[in-house]
This record gives C-alpha cells, sequence and structure tokens, in this order.
C-alpha cells in the first residue's frame, strides 16, 4: 500500500467512525427517550431507535464516507442488505447482554456499539459503496 492510498483509507475510516458516532447518538437519545420518558420496553424501543439512526448512517455513508456515484436504488439496497446483518447481529448482543446477561440496557447498549461496526465498515466498503 502507498502512502496515499494508506492516508486515503485513514481518512475514509475517520470520517466513517464519525457518521457511525452521530446514528449511533441518534440511536442512544432515541432509546433513552423512549425508555425513560415513554416507558416503552428496551427491545422495542431499540428496534424503533434503529431504524432511525439508519437513515442517519445511510445518508452519511452515501454522501460523506464513501461519496458514492451510484443511484440510491442501487446503494441503499446494498446497504440495507448490509444493515440487516448488521442489525441482526446487533439485535443479538444488545439481546444478550441484557436479557440473559443482566446488564443494564445502558450496558448492554455500549457492548453492542463497539460490537459489530467494524465488520459494517469492511462490508460497506467492499460490497456496497464500491
Amino acid at each position: 500500500m502507498t502512502i496515499r492510498l494508506i492516508v486515503s483509507e485513514s481518512k475514509r475510516v475517520t470520517v466513517f467512525a464519525m457518521v457511525g458516532l452521530a446514528a449511533t447518538a441518534v440511536n442512544f437519545l432515541i432509546l433513552v427517550l423512549l425508555v425513560e420518558r415513554f416507558d416503552i420496553y428496551p427491545l422495542l424501543s431499540y428496534l424503533l431507535a434503529y431504524v432511525v439512526a439508519f437513515s442517519v448512517s445511510y445518508l452519511g455513508h452515501y454522501y460523506l464516507t464513501f461519496a458514492a456515484n451510484e443511484e440510491h436504488m442501487v446503494a441503499i439496497r446494498r446497504f440495507l442488505l448490509v444493515s440487516m446483518f448488521a442489525s441482526a447481529l446487533n439485535f443479538i448482543v444488545f439481546a444478550v447482554s441484557f436479557e440473559y446477561l443482566h446488564l443494564s440496557y445502558l450496558i448492554a447498549f455500549v457492548i453492542t456499539i463497539f460490537t459489530v461496526p467494524p465488520f459494517t465498515y469492511l462490508l460497506s466498503r467492499n460490497l456496497v459503496f464500491n
């Protein structure tokens, strides 16, 4: 790998992380709002929050991280497949942490957000926005 490629990839990973953090912040704020303010069960709250965070993530990665040139209908279908895989994995990690390990929903959330993103980046870079 040349220095230019390393720098380019480092910038892309940084932007990916920033978009991911923005989507995660949206996910977190909605999760806490639904659980604490509206007393909605944490697993359902997590799913609802994740749907909103999906939009933030897709648009951020399309325009900022990967500067995609493909039509939205092509890119979003691929991103949806990657996101469905990531969502399932996120949900499993969250559910196991919350239901079976009896951790608080906040700790379960933190575990979840550090488990899946590296896989999501590689799949997004290689399959979605290539």
